[in-house]
């Protein structure tokens, strides 16, 4: 990586990269002439980097981080210190103590993390670096390595289908299409990556069909169809897709797809607030397995369960969430009034919201 290399020249002694989940591609792409390159994590200690050659058996990481202290040109790589970060002081004061020597030696720590959370205390000693994912150029010449031995062909559209995925979950997903196809399949490639896309909660992803099944939107079929003629008659190059944008409904966001899953049979919608505030999960309850769907199916279910036992058009009910290292449990409240076309529509907000 060219700018870690940079901030190596110029003396930089802490830099903190974020890897996305991927450490060991990491491991493999930093290490550039002119430093010696070792690793660290808490159950192999002290090695070769991208090696299990054990240099040195320190597992504790106020030590690991104090060898760094007596090496010259020397680049520590350490796996996932964050998760120390918060139970020990000791690790705060070793960095502190250590930064003025790792400059005057030439020496500097890495920390390799999918997640940026640093203390306040050493926050501005660090410079942070986000690992890019590897090219399609990248992925294409992971296809060669996995198919050379078996004399399979590589596949340039699945490549380009994998952009955007870890080199993890790249090999993954090739390994999986040699099982299934014999092939590197773009087919395989793209349902998975359509899980991890899914995982991610950031979309949504459903099978492809016809337009006449989809219904509504008359006026938006209308326009395609016109479109697709102009295309056609005017000998025009077919455009891949289209990107049909919806923009969330103020301050309502639609949950009725997973409500329905949950026996909920009228349309659901919940606030802004609610969903950042709650139901999308921070950095913290994320690595507890925390996730929005965990969390919404919590809240249409508490409401379900409420609901079952009460008449009226508004209530309160409560559901537990994880905020940080606690369990909170918070108090909601749901309305079922008229929708646009007078259909019953159920909104769950915070108690204070209207």
């Amino acid at each position: 990586m060219d700018t870690v290399q940079e901030y190596l020249k110029s003396g930089c002694p802490a830099i903190w990269v974020l890897t996305s989940g991927d450490p060991y591609r990491a491991e493999k792409i930093i290490p550039c002439q002119g430093w010696q390159f070792l690793a660290w994590d808490c159950t192999t200690g002290i090695r070769q980097p991208n090696s299990l050659t054990v240099v040195d058996q320190i597992y504790d990481p106020v030590d690991a981080i104090r060898y760094l202290d007596n090496l010259q040109d020397t680049v520590l790589m350490v796996h996932n210190l964050h998760l120390f970060m918060d139970s020990s002081p000791e690790i705060i004061q070793a960095i502190q103590n250590g930064i003025n020597r790792w400059k005057s030696i030439g020496a500097c720590m890495i920390v390799l993390s999918a997640v940026l959370k640093l203390r306040p205390e050493v926050e501005k000693l660090f410079q942070i670096i986000d690992l890019d994912p590897p090219d399609t150029d990248a992925l294409y010449n992971l296809q060669c390595d996995l198919g050379k031995t078996h004399n399979i062909r590589p596949n340039k559209k699945a490549a380009r289908i994998a952009s955007g995925m870890t080199e993890v979950e790249a090999e993954q997903a090739y390994s999986l299409s040699l099982v299934k196809s014999g092939y590197f399949s773009s087919k395989v490639v793209s349902d998975l990556k359509s899980q991890i896309i899914r995982k991610s909660g950031i979309l949504e992803l459903y099978e492809p069909a016809d337009i006449k099944d989809v219904g509504g939107l008359d006026n938006l079929k209308d326009y395609i169809q016109k479109r697709l003629e102009a295309i056609q008659s005017n000998d025009l190059n077919r455009p891949k897709s289209m990107l049909l944008l919806g923009i969330e409904d103020g301050v309502l966001i639609d949950v009725s797809k997973m409500a329905h899953e949950a026996g909920i049979k009228h349309p659901v919608a919940v606030t802004y607030t609610l969903w950042y505030e709650y139901i999308k999960p921070d950095p913290d309850a994320k690595s507890l397995g925390q996730s929005i769907e965990g969390w919404l199916w919590d809240v249409l279910w508490m409401f379900r369960v409420k609901a079952f036992v009460s008449v009226d058009s508004q209530f309160q009910f409560r559901v537990y969430f994880i905020m940080g290292k606690e369990v909170k449990l918070v108090e909601l409240k749901a309305v079922c009034g008229p929708g646009d076309n007078l259909e019953p529509v159920i909104t769950i907000m915070l108690p204070e919201e209207d």
